[in-house]
């Protein structure tokens, strides 16, 4: 925190400790609460992998919401955002069930893949932030901070990270 503080820059990874992390979904004093009792009681309990929290949801929901529910999605939370993880076939409930192993949603991600590559899949991107680059150095400027090759046809998506003027990643995002 001390180079950060008196270079203007971190030279490690300090998301944990980083001010932006923070929503302002995150000051509302019943989910502070909520929250604050959820963790503390998750204190000595077994840190899994991806493990979601309960507490305080949903605090965003987009347009589709109730549709990918209907669906079977298993949601998370991502910046107070619900987002869909997963989704259970029918007869099974979308419910994450933690363990040493692989877990109980593994398998049903195969047939999300398959219907990505043969079919069509809709993805809810409302929560994603959304920048509108335009001008005359648009893909310039645009070249020279994204990781990957962005001067495409049109119609062309490029998935790519950001990065600041050291090269270290930023941000990844999708390039319309």
């Amino acid at each position: 925190i001390a180079e950060w503080i008196s270079n203007g820059a971190p030279t490690m990874d300090l998301w944990s400790v980083d001010i932006k992390r923070f929503g302002k979904y995150q000051t509302n004093i019943t989910y502070l609460r909520e929250r604050t009792v959820e963790t503390l009681g998750l204190h000595y309990a077994i840190n899994w992998l991806k493990r979601e929290l309960q507490s305080g949801r949903p605090q965003r929901i987009s347009p589709l919401y109730e549709r990918l529910k209907e669906a079977g999605a298993c949601s998370g939370s991502k910046m107070g955002w619900e987002r869909a993880n997963w989704f259970a076939p029918k007869g099974v409930t979308p419910t994450m069930e933690y363990s040493w192993g692989r877990q109980n949603w593994f398998s049903f991600t195969d047939s999300e893949v398959k219907n990505t590559r043969e079919n069509v899949t809709i993805f809810d991107q409302t929560s994603f932030a959304k920048f509108l680059v335009q001008g005359r150095d648009a893909e310039k400027v645009l070249q020279n901070i994204c990781s990957n090759n962005v001067a495409v046809e049109d119609g062309t998506i490029v998935y790519t990270g950001m990065l600041n003027h050291r090269g270290g990643f930023e941000s990844d995002c999708t390039i319309l």
